[in-house]
């Protein structure tokens, strides 16, 4: 089963920045992790066994993006300047 991304982004685009927003605390990071998701779904060739899988999938992606977005030297660095 593979949808289209427009239909994707039309259904999950706000679960997705929610989600990513939760762990990035910030709107413009978020919107960058949704954006990847779905670049990264675009490039993928994998066919997935269900609308369950495809959403699973997405979300998976957005949040470990979200994670990696915070261990960034720029973010570790930028939350040290506001901690003082």
């Amino acid at each position: 089963m593979r949808r289209p991304v427009q239909e994707l982004f039309g259904d999950y685009q706000n679960n997705l920045y929610a989600a990513a927003f939760n762990v990035c605390k910030n709107a413009e990071d978020a919107k960058d992790v949704v954006q990847d998701t779905f670049i990264q779904y675009y490039s993928l060739k994998k066919d997935f066994d269900s609308e369950q899988h495809i959403r699973a999938w997405l979300f998976r992606v957005a949040i470990n993006r979200a994670k990696n977005m915070n261990r960034t030297f720029w973010r570790r660095r930028q939350n040290a300047i506001y901690d003082d």
